[in-house]
């Protein structure tokens, strides 16, 4: 029975009631907390609430717009789960096109993997939570690649090591909803890299492997690809067709037929996946090494060039590329088979390099001795003019082998090769440019020459490439990022 008491607040009466409470003893509580209900309320207040103390934490630190004239970017927070990512190499990281505040990273196996790990794992992170995952997805081989869907906030595809696509959806389980078969037209090798193309009402998922493959799938279904192509390019004095062993790619705007491919020999080609032709129709080069990444500049305009002369015509064909050759290059495809600038101050292989998705000169490049580069071209072209280590990691030298712009270019992330993804905020300066900065990039552009073609090395010599004792690049990093490189110089 309950007893109460009457009485008044602002002209209203309310009625007290006080209730014995019981309290549990040991096993009913055990009950209740093992209960999946239970769980599965407790694991979203306690997000709900981590999430919200977060923000507040996180606004205060990382909305400052001017770092001060010297300091262009600064470390803010390091993401890393000890249970699911602690000594995983991160190979993907990736920002949300739907809610600014997440990002998505992609995992391979430990080194000395437990009965209980899985596999891989991708994990969907909250800038405001720094210890915490918005979401964690499992599969059954390392994930070597990893994207969130155009259109649908809820689903993820995921390249594997076996050679299978996985999709995976927030409102399910942890194991994919859906996964490509390993056999018939589809992948039997590593899945290197995949990109979304096409419209919201007609876009289609394109992956590569290792193998020279590259497919062409649904992006409602994926057991069987709309359209298989194995890649092979003329190699050495006979034109001896071999396997394109592919690490990265990168489309054009708005294209889905022309594409780019880097593979393992230090060659760049352009692909084309439908007509009459398709397959390597031009080879590009000028690296020494494996490719290790492709990036097609993201045509930066503002409203003084669109009202004055238009920018893209100039933009939309340079592409950036790095390499284990310790360079990043810059091409302007449409006229020139060689690279029109070469980039070699770096002193490891570099494993990333992605162009600022707002300023037309700046981008982020990450290498193996474990630094953030930030590169502006109207300022240099000898040396970075901001050079990071994440503090936490900087006495181990771990390797950087991805990083990623957000949306707005105020963040950028970069991962390591033992499970951890580091954020930086940059400068006004370098997110929001001035008109200035864009005709002096068109007009530092226009001085440009393409530099000489490189005597490529016999076939039996295989691709020099140089030695760093320093080198802190983790072993399976670099299976991953190269899947196997020497495995190309066999070939050759």
């Amino acid at each position: 029975a309950a007893s109460g008491s009457s009485g008044g607040y602002g002209g209203y009466r309310f009625r007290a009631f006080t209730e014995r409470v019981e309290t549990m003893d040991q096993e009913e509580r055990e009950l209740l907390e093992g209960h999946p209900d239970f769980q599965a309320f407790f694991h979203r207040t306690t997000l709900l609430v981590e999430r919200t103390l977060g923000k507040q934490h996180w606004d205060h630190r990382g909305d400052e717009a001017d770092l001060g004239e010297q300091e262009l970017m600064r470390y803010l927070d390091s993401y890393v789960e000890d249970r699911l990512t602690l000594g995983r190499p991160v190979t993907d990281v990736r920002f949300s096109p739907h809610h600014s505040q997440l990002f998505l990273a992609s995992y391979r196996e430990r080194a000395n993997a437990a009965l209980s790990d899985v596999p891989g794992c991708m994990l969907v992170w909250n800038m405001a939570m720094s210890s915490r995952p918005e979401a964690a997805f499992t599969s059954a081989s390392a994930v070597l690649t990893a994207q969130f869907h155009r259109t649908e906030p809820a689903l993820f595809f995921g390249g594997t090591y076996s050679g299978g696509v996985v999709l995976w959806d927030v409102r399910a389980k942890a194991g994919p909803v859906m996964r490509s078969p390993l056999c018939g037209k589809g992948h039997s090798h590593p899945v290197q890299a995949m990109q979304q193309v096409g419209t919201e009402n007609s876009a289609n998922l394109v992956t590569a492997s290792n193998d020279g493959r590259l497919c062409v799938w649904s992006m409602a279904k994926l057991n069987e690809p709309s359209e298989s192509i194995d890649l092979k390019a003329a190699k050495g004095p006979q034109g001896t067709k071999v396997d394109l062993a592919m690490m990265s790619m990168a489309f054009p705007a708005m294209e889905t037929n022309t594409m780019y491919a880097g593979a393992e020999d230090g060659t760049v080609a352009q692909v084309h996946i439908h007509g009459s032709k398709t397959g390597v129709t031009e080879l590009y080069d000028g690296h020494e090494g494996p490719v290790t990444s492709l990036d097609m500049h993201p045509n930066c305009q503002d409203e003084f060039l669109q009202n004055a002369q238009s920018s893209s015509s100039l933009f939309d064909s340079l592409m950036l590329s790095s390499s284990f050759d310790w360079s990043v290059k810059m091409w302007d495809l449409k006229t020139h088979t060689t690279p029109l600038l070469s980039l070699d101050s770096f002193e490891d292989y570099v494993l990333d390099v992605k162009w600022h998705p707002s300023h037309p000169a700046i981008f982020a490049a990450v290498d193996g001795e474990g630094f953030a580069h930030l590169w502006n071209l109207n300022r240099s072209t000898e040396s970075a003019v901001a050079r990071l280590q994440n503090p936490s990691a900087a006495q181990r030298r771990l390797a950087l082998n991805r990083c990623a712009w957000s949306g707005d270019g105020r963040r950028l992330a970069t991962s390591d090769s033992e499970g951890m993804v580091a954020m930086y905020t940059m400068d006004r300066s370098v997110w929001e440019p001035r008109s200035e900065d864009i005709l002096q990039f068109k007009d530092f552009l226009g001085q440009l020459k393409p530099l000489p073609r490189a005597p490529r090395p016999a076939p039996d010599e295989g691709v020099a490439r140089p030695e760093n004792p320093r080198s802190s690049v983790h072993p399976s990093v670099l299976e991953s990022r190269a899947a196997m490189a020497a495995s190309a110089y066999t070939r050759q």
